[in-house]
C-alpha cells in the first residue's frame, strides 16, 4: 500500500530506509540527489509540509537566492524527476529485497511509502557497503544509425560508393533544395562506405553555426582538438589532422549552406592531411578548389494520366518512399485500385521531396490519401510571408509543413515549436523542463513528444544512455518560425536558458570523480544548447544569468581545454556588463577570464583582468573576492616563471584567507605557497606549510585534499633526497586517492613513485609505475600528465642505454608540448636533459635530430603504445 510517511508504522523504520538508499552505490556519488531526497524524507517525518514546496526547495537544498521563480527556473523539478529515476535504479537493483520503497509522486514532493514486508527493527542501522562505480562515459556516435532502410536511391547511392571509394575526389558535396534527402543518402553513402576508411567516419552537424569560428569550434569538437596554445583554433585543427590523422577517414559535414564564406578552411585542412575525405551537404556548391559537386534531384513522381499498373507504381520511388513511411502508422497501408490515383497524386503535388513525403504519409493512421488530398488541396494558396521568387519546391516544402502543423493536436503544436529552441537534440527531462515548463500543455508531455514522432517532426536517437531527440533541420526553422509568430518566445528561450544553466551548474558543487566525469560527458552532448541559450541571454542582456552561465561552464571549458571558445564567450559577457553587474560573480568571471588568457599565454592581459577582480573585490569589502583574486594573480604569475612575485601574492593569498577564519580556505593557500617555496627550493618552508595544511585538511575531513597535501609532502622529500620518507608519503597518498576511487591522483602518485625509483636504480620497478599512470593519463585524456610521462619513459631508457627510444620519447613529449603550449618545469626538464646528454655526445647530432623528429611526427596514440612497449618491464 502507499502512504505518507506520517502515516507509516514507524519514523525509525523510515529513517533506516533511507539511510539504506543513501548509502547505496546508487546514491552514494550523487550529493546532490542525495541531499534532495534526505530534505523531503525528514521534513515530511517532521511533519512540516510548507517546507515541501517549490519555492522552499529552490532556496533551501538547491541555494537559489530568493528571487527564486519555479514559474521559469526548473531546477526542483528537473532534479525531482532525476530523483525519481535514480529510485527506480535503486529498487531494481540494490533495493529490491528492502522491507520500505520510498517514492517521490510525480507532480509533488511530499514523499509516500510503500510497505513490502514487514520491517525487521534489527536491520534499521544496517547500511551496505557501495561497491566502487565506474566511471560512464557518454561516447559521440560518430554516425547517425538510419531509422529505415533508404527508397529510391539506389543508383545514387552507388555513384556516391564509387566516388568516396575508389575515385579520387577529396571533396564530394551533394547539392539540392531543403527536404531532398541529401543528408539521408550521405549517411547512408558513409554507412556503406565506412569500411575503406580505416580511422572511420566522423558525422557533424553545421546546422547551428555561420562563421569560421563557429565552425572551427565544432569541428574541433567532434574531432577532439584541443583549444589551448594560444594558437588559431584552425590551425589547432590542422596540424591535429597532419599528426594523427594517418590512415583514411571520412569527415561528413551536415548544412554546410550557412558556412559557405568560411568553406576556404575546409580546403586548409584537405590539403594538411592526406588521409582525409570530406563529404558534404549544401543547397549550393562551396566552390572552393577540387570540389566535385553532386546535385541531388528529387525522387521522380508518377504518370497520372494514365496511371501506370499498380506493380509498376509501387516501384515508382515517391509511391515506394510513401508507402514505407505511410506503414509505420497505419497497418493497412498497401497500394490498392481505390487509393492508387490519390497516392500518386499527393507524390506528384509534393513534386517528390522526401521530407514532404514523409510529413504527409505519417497522416496514415488518421487520414486516407483520398483524404490527405482533400485536405491538402485546400492550402495551395501560399501564405502571404512567402516571397514570390522563391523556387516551387521549397513553396511546396512550406505547403506541406503548413498543413502536417494543422493535423497536429494543439498540445502537440504547442510542443513542436518550443522545442525549436533546442540545437542538435534534447532529452525527455529537457522536454518537461522548457517545454512544458508552466503545466499547461493540454495533453502530458510525453504523449505529445511521441506523438510528434510518429508523425515524423521529431527523430529518436539511438544513444546508450537516456533517449534522445532532435529535428531534422528544415523543420526546425519552421518551427522557429512558429515560435517567433507566437507570443511565448521570451518565456520559451528564457525556460530553454534556464534548463541549460541547471545543467551548467551542477558542476560548481564537490562532485566526486564518477559524477564530473558524467558531468563533463553531458556538457559535450549539451555544449551546442549552451552556446545558443548563452547568446540569446546576451541578446536579451540578461547580464546577471549570462554571468552565472560563464562561471558555471569555466571548469568544463578549461577541462576538455575549449580555449579559444571560453575566450571569446567570456569576453562577450564581460563586455555587457555594466555597474549593476553582480559584484560576486564579476569577481568569479574576471578572474576566470584571466585563467584562460594566461592558458593563451597572454600575461599582460591575465593580470589586468585579475587586477580588476581584486579592485572591485577590495572596493566591496569582499574578503573572499579578495583572497581568490589574490590567488589567481599568484598561481599566474608562477606560471609565467615569476615565483618571487608569485610568492609575494601567496602570501597575502594566505593573510586574507586567514582573515576569513576557515580552516580549508586556510590549508590551500598554505599549500600554494608551499609548492611555490618547493620551486624556488625552500624545501623546509614548504614543508613547514604543508604541515600545518595537512593538520587544517585533517581537521575538515575532506580525504582528497588530505591525500593532496600527503603527496605533495612526498615532493619535499624527495627534493631533499629523503627517498624512504618520500616513498612512503607517495604510498600513503595513493591508497587514499584508490579509496576514493580518484584515478587523477592516482596516476600522480604513480608517475611520482616512478621517479622515485628511478633515482633509486629500480628501473624495472619505474617502469611498472610509469606505465600504469599512462595509461591513467591516457584513459582521463590528461595532455599535460601524458606529456610528463613521456618525458619519464624517455629519461628511464636514456638510464637503460636506449638512445633511440630516448630520444623519440623525448621528441614526441616536446611536440606534445608545443601543441598544448605548457612548457615543462625547470627541474624536471633539467633531469631529462641531464639523462639525454651522454646520448648526444656519443651519436652523431643528425642521427639524433632525426629520432627526436620521429617522435615529433607520431600521432600521439602511436607515441603513447611506443613508450608503453619501451618501459614494461620483461616478465
Amino acid at each position: 500500500m502507499n502512504v505518507p510517511i506520517e502515516d507509516c508504522l514507524s519514523a525509525t523504520a523510515v529513517a533506516a530506509q533511507l539511510q539504506r538508499v543513501l548509502g547505496s552505490a546508487a546514491f552514494v556519488n550523487a550529493p546532490i540527489l542525495s541531499r534532495f531526497l534526505r530534505y523531503v524524507v525528514e521534513r515530511s517525518l517532521a511533519r512540516d509540509g510548507c517546507a515541501l514546496k517549490e519555492y522552499t526547495l529552490g532556496v533551501e537544498v538547491f541555494g537559489r537566492g530568493p528571487d527564486f521563480d519555479p514559474r521559469i527556473d526548473t531546477i526542483v523539478r528537473t532534479h525531482a524527476r532525476r530523483l525519481r529515476a535514480r529510485l527506480e535504479d535503486y529498487y531494481r537493483d540494490a533495493g529490491r529485497g528492502d522491507p520500505i520503497l520510498i517514492e517521490v509522486p510525480k507532480g509533488h514532493y511530499v514523499p509516500l511509502v510503500r510497505v513490502l514486508v514487514e520491517p525487521d527493527e534489527s536491520r534499521a542501522t544496517a547500511t551496505q557497503s557501495p561497491a566502487a562505480p565506474a566511471i560512464r562515459t557518454q561516447r559521440r556516435i560518430q554516425l547517425p544509425a538510419p531509422r529505415a532502410a533508404l527508397v529510391g536511391r539506389s543508383s545514387e547511392l552507388e555513384e556516391l560508393r564509387s566516388l568516396l571509394q575508389h575515385d579520387p575526389v577529396r571533396l564530394l558535396t551533394i547539392t539540392g533544395a531543403g527536404g531532398s534527402g541529401k543528408t539521408r543518402l550521405a549517411l547512408q553513402a558513409a554507412w556503406d562506405s565506412s569500411g575503406a576508411f580505416d580511422r572511420g567516419a566522423i558525422f557533424v552537424s553545421l546546422a547551428a553555426v555561420d562563421d569560421a569560428t563557429g565552425m572551427a569550434t565544432v569541428i574541433a569538437c567532434a574531432l577532439g582538438v584541443s583549444q589551448g596554445g594560444g594558437r588559431d583554433l584552425e590551425v589547432a585543427i590542422a596540424d591535429h589532422l597532419r599528426r594523427e590523422v594517418t590512415q583514411p577517414t571520412l569527415l561528413l559535414l551536415d548544412n554546410c549552406e550557412r558556412i559557405a564564406s568560411a568553406a576556404s578552411l575546409i580546403g586548409e585542412w584537405l590539403d594538411a592531411c592526406p588521409q582525409l575525405k570530406v563529404l558534404a551537404t549544401s543547397r549550393a556548391a562551396l566552390r572552393i578548389y577540387g570540389e566535385h559537386e553532386y546535385p541531388l534531384a528529387p525522387l521522380p513522381v508518377p504518370c497520372c494520366e494514365p496511371l501506370p499498373p499498380l506493380e509498376e507504381l509501387a516501384g515508382n520511388p515517391a509511391v515506394a518512399l510513401f508507402l514505407q513511411r505511410a506503414a509505420a502508422s497505419a497497418r493497412n497501408s498497401e497500394l490498392t485500385a481505390e487509393n492508387a490515383q490519390a497516392i500518386a497524386e499527393l507524390c506528384r503535388r509534393l513534386d517528390g521531396l522526401p521530407l514532404s513525403i514523409e510529413l504527409v504519409s505519417a497522416q496514415a493512421g488518421n487520414l486516407t490519401p483520398a483524404a490527405m488530398l482533400a485536405r491538402f488541396s485546400g492550402h495551395l494558396d501560399l501564405p502571404a510571408h512567402i516571397a514570390r521568387d522563391v523556387p516551387e519546391r521549397q513553396r511546396t516544402l512550406r505547403r506541406t509543413m503548413d498543413w502536417s502543423y494543422e493535423l497536429l493536436d494543439e498540445s502537440e503544436r504547442v510542443l513542436f515549436r518550443r522545442l525549436a529552441v533546442f540545437v542538435n537534440g534534447f532529452t525527455a527531462e529537457a522536454v518537461e523542463a522548457v517545454g512544458n515548463t508552466s503545466g499547461d500543455l493540454e495533453a502530458d508531455a510525453d504523449a505529445a513528444l511521441q506523438g510528434l514522432v510518429a508523425k515524423n517532426f521529431i527523430v529518436p536517437l539511438r544513444s546508450e544512455d537516456e533517449p534522445r531527440y532532435t529535428m531534422l533541420e528544415s523543420i526546425r526553422e519552421y518551427g522557429k518560425e512558429r515560435l517567433a509568430a507566437s507570443s511565448e518566445e521570451a518565456d520559451v528561450r528564457r525556460a530553454h536558458a534556464a534548463y541549460c544553466l541547471v545543467l551548467a551548474e551542477e558542476g560548481n558543487g564537490t562532485l566526486s570523480q564518477v559524477e564530473r566525469e558524467n558531468w563533463l560527458a553531458r556538457c559535450d552532448i549539451e555544449h551546442d544548447n549552451f552556446l545558443a541559450a548563452l547568446s540569446c541571454l546576451l541578446r536579451r542582456g540578461d547580464t546577471a544569468w549570462a554571468l552565472r552561465m560563464g562561471v558555471a561552464l569555466f571548469p568544463y571549458w578549461e577541462r576538455r581545454e575549449h580555449i579559444v571558445e571560453a575566450d571569446r564567450q567570456l569576453r562577450a559577457i564581460l563586455d555587457k556588463c555594466g555597474a549593476h553587474a553582480d559584484r560576486s560573480l564579476l569577481v568569479k568571471l574576471l578572474n576566470c577570464a584571466g585563467a584562460i588568457a594566461s592558458m593563451r599565454e597572454q600575461f599582460d592581459e591575465c593580470w589586468r583582468l585579475n587586477e580588476d577582480a581584486l579592485a572591485i573585490s577590495r572596493e566591496a569589502g569582499d574578503a573572499r573576492g579578495i583572497a581568490a583574486s589574490l590567488n589567481s594573480l599568484a598561481v599566474h604569475r608562477q606560471f609565467a616563471g615569476d615565483l618571487v612575485g608569485a610568492r609575494s601574492c601567496y602570501e597575502q593569498t594566505l593573510e586574507a584567507c586567514r582573515g576569513i577564519g576557515e580552516g580549508k580556505e586556510i590549508a590551500g593557500a598554505l599549500s600554494n605557497l608551499a609548492k611555490n617555496d618547493l620551486l624556488l627550493g625552500n624545501h623546509e618552508t614548504a614543508r613547514i606549510h604543508l604541515q600545518e595544511a595537512l593538520e587544517l585538511f585533517r581537521a575538515e575531513g575532506d580525504p582528497l585534499l588530505v591525500a593532496w597535501c600527503l603527496n605533495h609532502l612526498g615532493d619535499v622529500a624527495a627534493a631533499t633526497d629523503d627517498a624512504d620518507e618520500a616513498d612512503r608519503l607517495y604510498r600513503e597518498s595513493e591508497t587514499m586517492f584508490r579509496s576514493a576511487g580518484d584515478a587523477w591522483g592516482i596516476a600522480r602518485c604513480s608517475t611520482d613513485r616512478g621517479h622515485l625509483a628511478m633515482a633509486r636504480s629500480d628501473l624495472d620497478e619505474a617502469g611498472a609505475r610509469f606505465v600504469d599512470a599512462l595509461m591513467l593519463f591516457r584513459q582521463l585524456r590528461h595532455r599535460r600528465g601524458i606529456a610528463i610521462l613521456l618525458e619519464g619513459c624517455a629519461q628511464l631508457a636514456a638510464l637503460r642505454g636506449r638512445a633511440e627510444e630516448a630520444l623519440v620519447m623525448a621528441g614526441a613529449a616536446k611536440q606534445l608540448r608545443d601543441t598544448i603550449s605548457i612548457p615543462g618545469r625547470s627541474l624536471q626538464q633539467a633531469r631529462l636533459e641531464e639523462a639525454l646528454a651522454p646520448i648526444r655526445r656519443d651519436i652523431d647530432p643528425q642521427i639524433a635530430k632525426g629520432y627526436g623528429l620521429q617522435g615529433a611526427s607520431m600521432p600521439l596514440e602511436t607515441a603513447i603504445n611506443y613508450a608503453l612497449a619501451a618501459v614494461r618491464p620483461a616478465r
